[in-house]
This record gives structure tokens, C-alpha cells and sequence, in this order.
């Protein structure tokens, strides 16, 4: 039934990204950087659904998530830029709800604390465990996570869907030989809205806040609630 609903909510599916706690705020960002969002009042929600989906950087049209140029960053080299730079604020993956900060300071204390690692394949069809120091981070890096409301609204046939969090996911070694996904942190999408229209897309003449406004990525709802 539930995947019923997602395919028939897909057909009519608009996008546009705010805040999940105040839809009514709107960001204030430079003149003709991004199309502003709509102002929604929470009074005009007739439902949402909190949707959950991993978006795989083994697709090969999706390396730009982990991978830059000699021209343009890589999305996680440019949360990690803003954050050292101390333009945007990183949030700690104990959850995914932002309640609780994290310096990037504490942020690279933590990831030397990681046993990362990546899974090799061999030309023979073999796989192994190639460990990773945290110069080479981005090669930890399995899968990003978006978390993202969907929203039916008072006087529209259209169903919106607004973005509020990114975590990229690493891949860890465990001292019994297996490995665990463990999201690095949490980025709040609508706050770092008017800096993502900054960096373009590696390969791509898109910004990354077009990239996530016109749903350029495949990914898999993993989680959904009502």
C-alpha cells in the first residue's frame, strides 16, 4: 500500500524546499542566487509524510557527490569548506533531529577516531577491506542521506516536497572484521540553500541547489512516517 502511495504522489510531485518548523520563514539570500521559496503556513497543511532516502554514490551520475575537478568541488568538499570557513554549521548524527551542534574542530577529532575503510574489487571478482586514512575520506564514503518532508497544502492538487537534511555516510572497519554505515553529520538543507547556489556541479552547468531542487539523483526511500 505505502509503495502504491509513494509511485501515485510521485506523478504529481513539485519541489520547492523551507524550513520543516516554520514553513512560513523564508531565507534571506543574494538577489538572483535561487528561486525563493514559497511562503507556507503550517495552518494550510492538510498532511505530511517525513521520507527518509539514500542516495548511492556507486551511480556513476551521482560521483560529483564524492568527487570534484579541477574546476568545481565535490558537495562534501563543499560542506566541509563552509564549515571549516565557519559559514554553516554542521549538526552531530547522534540523530537526525539538529539538536546538537558540531564545531569542526570536534568534527575532525572524531573522524580520526574512525577505522575507515572501502570495499575493493578485485578484477578476479574477489573483495577485500582496504583501510583509509582520513586524507582520503571522501573514498569512505558509501552513500549520502536525505531526510525530507512531503506536504500536502490547503488549495493545491500538487504535492511539495521540501528537503531538510544531508548526511554523508561513511563505511567503518569493526575489530571483528565486518563493517558499519556511520553518517559522518548532518548539514540542515534550507540553511545552507543560498551558499549551495555558489559552487556548480562538477561536470554539470547546475548549482548544487539546483541539483537537489530539480531532483538530479536517484535514491531509495529506506524510512517513511505519517
Amino acid at each position: 500500500m505505502k509503495q502504491k502511495l509513494i509511485i501515485a504522489l510521485s506523478l504529481i510531485l513539485v519541489i520547492s524546499l523551507q524550513s520543516p518548523s516554520v514553513y512560513a520563514q523564508s531565507l534571506a539570500a543574494p538577489q538572483n542566487s535561487y528561486t525563493p521559496w514559497p511562503k507556507i503556513m503550517e495552518q494550510d497543511i492538510l498532511w505530511r509524510k517525513r521520507i527518509w532516502r539514500d542516495v548511492p554514490v556507486t551511480d556513476k551520475k551521482l560521483t560529483a557527490l564524492i568527487a570534484g575537478n579541477n574546476k568545481d568541488l565535490s558537495l562534501f568538499d563543499v560542506l566541509i569548506r563552509e564549515a571549516k570557513n565557519g559559514n554553516i554549521t554542521l549538526y552531530s548524527p547522534v540523530n537526525d533531529r539538529f539538536t546538537t551542534t558540531l564545531s569542526y574542530t570536534d568534527w575532525i577529532t572524531s573522524i580520526n577516531q574512525l577505522p575507515l575503510t572501502r570495499t575493493v574489487v578485485e578484477a578476479s571478482g574477489n573483495t577485500y577491506h582496504e583501510c583509509l586514512s582520513t586524507d582520503r575520506i571522501n573514498d569512505a564514503i558509501v552513500k549520502f542521506k536525505i531526510k525530507e518532508d512531503w506536504l500536502s497544502v490547503k488549495d493545491s492538487k500538487k504535492v511539495t516536497v521540501r528537503i531538510l537534511g544531508i548526511a554523508p555516510v561513511v563505511l567503518i572497519a569493526n575489530t571483528d572484521g565486518t563493517t558499519t554505515e556511520q553518517p559522518l553529520f548532518w548539514a540542515y538543507y534550507p540553511d545552507n540553500r543560498a551558499m549551495l547556489c555558489q559552487y556548480k556541479v562538477p561536470t554539470q552547468n547546475i548549482s548544487w541547489d539546483s541539483f537537489f531542487e530539480n531532483r538530479a539523483f536517484s535514491s531509495e526511500i529506506t524510512k517513511m512516517v505519517e
